[in-house]
C-alpha cells in the first residue's frame, strides 16, 4: 500500500465508521482547487438507500466527519452534494516523509508475466524525422512503465526493410544515382532523398511503376544482383537507426525484419486457404471478414507477393512462441487501427487466441500542416538536433561562462532531448501533436526543460545545505510537525500520489499522465520554494524542508527516468 492508498484508506476507514456506510475508494475524487480540501465524497450514489437528496447528505456528513477523532482529518465541510475533507498536514507527511524513497524502487505486480512491446519500426531507405520520434518516446516510456511493475519486458524493433518502398528507392538509385557516391556519415538520409524521388517518379509514370515493380518482384525471388544492393543499402540505413537510438537513449532486446518473416508468412497465407479461412479475390487472397463488420482483410497481392499482412501473421505466432509472452503491444500510428483489428481476427480465426493489443496514436503535423515521407516534406531528426543544440549550447554558455565546452554541450544535448520527449509525451496519445520546438524549448510552463530545471533548483539548494540538515531517511517523518503550511502539504499529496499516477499510465498505456503528474508536482515545489525559505534559521524546520526537497526531487527523477527525460544537476 503506497502512502497515498495509505491516506485513503484511514481517511475512508474512519469516515465509514462514523458515517456508518461503505464508501468505496474509487469515488473518491480530488477537489479543482486547494481551497475547497483535500479529498472530495460525492454522495449521489447514496441518495436512494438513504432517501434523501446528496446535498442534505454531505451537509450531514460534513457535520460528522468534522467530529470523528483521527490524526489525518483536520475539518470537513460541504460544497453541494460533495462532501470536502481538508487534511492535517502533519499527519500526511508522516505518512509520506518515510515512504519517497521507494519511488526507486519497482512494484512486484508483474511479477513472472513476460510482455513483448514492440515500437519504433521505421523503414530502411526512407528517412527517420521527428514524426519517428513520438512512437520511439512512447513505446520506450510504456517499456519503463511495464518494467517499473514487474515485468519481464522485451523491446522489440520491427524494422521494415522490404516493400514497396525499397523498391522505389532501389530504382532511383539504379536509374539515376547508379555512378555516384552518397556523402559519408549520410548514407541513411540520401537513401531516403532517393525514395522520395523514387515515390514522386513511379507515381507520375505507369512504365517507371512497372519498373519498380519488377524490382520488388525480383527481390522476393532473390535476384542476386538485386539482393547484394539491398543489403549493402540496407546496412546504410540500420546505420543510422542505431546511431539515433543511442543518441535518444532508447534500446531494444529484440530486432526483428520483415524480409526475416516473409517466406513464412507466405506458407501461412497457404494454410488458411487450405482451411478456407482465406480465399482467392480477383486474383489476391483475402480473408472475408464482413461478418465480424471488419470488412476484407487483404493477405497476399494479386501478384504473389507479400503485405504488411502476410509477414504479420507469421511473427505474431515467432513472438509468443520464442518468448512465451503473456501479452504482445504493438505501438503502431492511428491509421492502422483498421489493420490491427483485422490481423487479431483472422489470428483468432486461426485458433491463435493470444493477449494483444494495438496503442494507436495520432500524427506528428508542423504549424504548416502534415508530414510525409513519400512528399519528402519532413523534419530529419539529425537536422533539429544540430540546429536546437547549437541553439541552447549558445544559451547555457551565456549563462555558464566558466564551463568547459565540453559540459556545456553535454548539459545542451540533455536539455534537447528533454525538450523534444517531452512535447512527444506529454500530449494524450489520440491528440495530434504540432511540432514547435519555440516552445518545446521554455523554460517555464509545460515543458521538459521546465521539470529539469525544477529538479536542477532543488540540486543546487541541496548543495548548499549543512551536511548536518540532510537527513532525507526513513526517519524524516520526525521532522513532519514542521511542515504544516498549506503549499507543503498540497507537496506532500503530490508526492503521495506518485504510485497511482505511475499505475494509471501504465494501464492506460499513456505517459501524458506522468508527464502532467511531473508538472504539477514541479509547480507545486515551485509554490512551496516561492513563499518558505528552505535554508532558514530555525535547525529543526530547515531539516525539515530540506527532506521535502529531497522527497521532491527523488520523486522528480523517478518520473523522468520512465519517460526516458535526462535529469541535471546544473542548468
Amino acid at each position: 500500500m503506497n502512502a497515498w492508498q495509505q491516506i485513503l484508506s484511514e481517511v475512508l476507514k474512519a469516515g465509514s465508521k462514523a458515517l456508518r456506510v461503505t464508501i468505496d475508494p474509487a469515488l473518491v475524487s480530488i477537489p479543482p482547487d486547494s481551497k475547497f480540501g483535500d479529498i472530495a465524497i460525492p454522495c449521489f450514489s447514496f441518495a436512494k438507500e438513504q432517501k434523501k437528496a446528496p446535498g442534505i447528505i454531505a451537509q450531514e456528513w460534513a457535520k460528522k466527519l468534522s467530529r470523528v477523532k483521527t490524526p489525518l482529518i483536520a475539518s470537513a465541510n460541504a460544497a453541494g452534494p460533495y462532501v470536502n475533507i481538508t487534511l492535517n498536514a502533519a499527519a500526511v507527511a508522516d505518512r509520506v516523509l518515510p515512504e519517497w524513497v521507494l519511488v526507486h524502487e519497482k512494484s512486484r505486480e508483474g511479477k513472472g508475466k513476460r510482455v513483448m512491446i514492440e515500437y519504433s519500426q521505421p523503414n530502411t531507405h526512407k528517412e527517420f524525422h521527428v514524426g519517428h520520434l513520438r512512437n520511439a518516446t512512447l513505446g520506450a516510456a510504456l517499456v519503463n512503465l511495464y518494467r517499473k511493475f514487474g515485468y519481464q519486458v522485451k523491446a522489440a524493433n520491427y524494422i521494415g526493410d522490404v516493400g514497396a518502398h525499397v523498391a522505389k528507392c532501389l530504382w532511383a538509385l539504379t536509374k539515376f544515382h547508379a555512378k555516384e557516391k552518397p556523402p559519408k556519415g549520410a548514407e541513411g538520409a540520401w537513401l531516403g532523398k532517393l525514395y522520395v524521388e523514387g515515390h514522386v517518379k513511379t507515381e507520375a509514370d505507369e512504365a517507371a511503376k512497372e519498373e519498380s515493380k519488377e524490382i520488388l518482384r525480383k527481390l522476393e525471388a532473390g535476384n542476386k544482383k538485386l539482393t547484394a544492393l539491398w543489403k549493402k543499402t540496407r546496412v546504410w540505413s540500420l546505420r543510422q537507426f542505431k546511431d539515433i537510438y543511442k543518441d535518444l537513449g532508447v534500446t531494444f532486446d529484440v530486432w526483428y525484419f520483415e524480409s526475416a518473416v516473409e517466406n513464412s508468412g507466405k506458407k501461412i497465407v497457404k494454410e488458411l486457404l487450405k482451411k478456407k479461412i482465406a480465399r482467392i479475390s480477383e486474383g489476391a487472397t483475402i480473408v472475408d471478414l464482413e461478418k465480424d463488420k471488419l470488412g476484407v482483410f487483404l493477405v497476399l497481392r494479386t501478384d504473389g507477393t507479400a503485405l504488411y499482412s502476410t509477414k504479420d501473421l507469421a511473427l505474431a505466432q515467432e513472438k509468443f512462441k520464442k518468448y512465451t509472452l503473456d501479452e504482445s503491444i504493438y505501438v503502431v500510428d492511428n491509421r492502422q487501427s483498421q489493420y490491427f483489428k483485422q490481423l487479431f481476427r483472422t489470428l483468432e480465426l486461426m485458433g491463435f487466441k493470444k493477449k494483444m493489443a494495438h496503442v494507436a496514436y495520432e500524427m506528428v503535423t508542423t504549424k504548416e500542416g502534415a508530414m510525409s515521407s513519400r512528399a519528402g516534406n519532413v523534419i530529419r531528426y539529425e537536422e533539429v538536433r544540430a540546429e536546437v543544440e547549437a541553439r541552447l549550447q549558445k544559451e547555457t554558455k551565456t549563462r555558464h561562462p566558466d564551463w568547459s565546452a565540453q559540459k556545456v554541450a553535454g548539459v545542451a544535448h540533455s536539455i534537447m532531448l528533454g525538450a523534444l520527449k517531452f512535447m512527444m509525451l506529454q500530449h494524450d496519445p489520440s491528440k495530434v501533436v504540432v511540432f514547435n520546438m519555440d516552445e518545446a524549448l521554455a523554460f517555464d510552463g509545460y515543458t521538459g526543460p521546465y521539470i529539469q530545471y525544477s529538479y536542477a533548483r532543488i540540486a543546487s539548494i541541496l548543495r548548499k545545505a549543512p551536511p548536518s540538515s540532510l537527513r532525507a531517511t526513513r526517519s524524516g517523518a520526525k521532522q513532519s510537525h514542521y511542515l504544516t503550511e498549506p503549499e507543503a502539504k498540497q507537496l506532500l499529496l503530490m508526492l503521495a500520489r506518485f504510485w497511482d499516477t505511475v499505475n494509471e499510465a501504465r494501464a492506460t498505456y499513456n505517459p501524458a499522465v506522468l508527464c502532467r503528474y511531473l508538472y504539477e508536482t514541479a509547480k507545486s515545489f515551485t509554490d512551496f520554494y516561492s513563499k518558505h525559505k528552505v535554508l532558514c534559521d530555525d535547525t529543526h524546520q530547515r531539516a525539515a524542508r530540506l527532506i521535502l526537497c529531497q522527497a521532491t526531487q527523488g520523486t522528480l527523477e523517478a518520473g523522468m527516468d520512465i519517460l526516458g527525460i535526462p535529469w541535471l544537476e546544473e542548468m
